[in-house]
């Protein structure tokens, strides 16, 4: 959240509402979806139905947290100085989030009878 860092002088945008709302609503989706990646991963690999979208689904919970660990080793190595990417971390689990959805939904697709 943005309280921690409020009032330092190294800030170089203003605290505001927007920004203490939106890094705790950001964590109450990403978290879900994680879970949900997670329960279809133990779950749909029993089934051979859905173990393609099981092994969808690992590859993209893999991805993601490549990528936010890859975003967080940037700005750590850059300083934090490169203030346009700080959403980096929250794109890059968006973009994971987003492809396993698609995955999914191609895997509910109704098949011809």
């Amino acid at each position: 959240s943005d309280l921690p860092t409020c009032g330092r002088p190294t800030r170089i945008e203003p605290c505001t509402w927007v920004g203490r709302v939106h890094n705790p609503l950001s964590t109450a989706v990403f978290v879900p979806v994680g879970m949900a990646m997670g329960a279809m991963v133990l779950r749909g690999r029993r089934d051979p139905r859905w173990r393609g979208a099981a092994r969808w689904s690992l590859a993209c919970a893999a991805l993601g947290i490549a990528g936010a660990a890859a975003a967080v080793l940037y700005l750590h190595a850059t300083g934090w100085q490169g203030r346009w990417w700080t959403g980096l971390t929250q794109r890059s689990l968006a973009a994971a989030a987003l492809l396993w959805l698609a995955g999914v939904l191609a895997a509910l697709r109704p098949t011809a009878a």
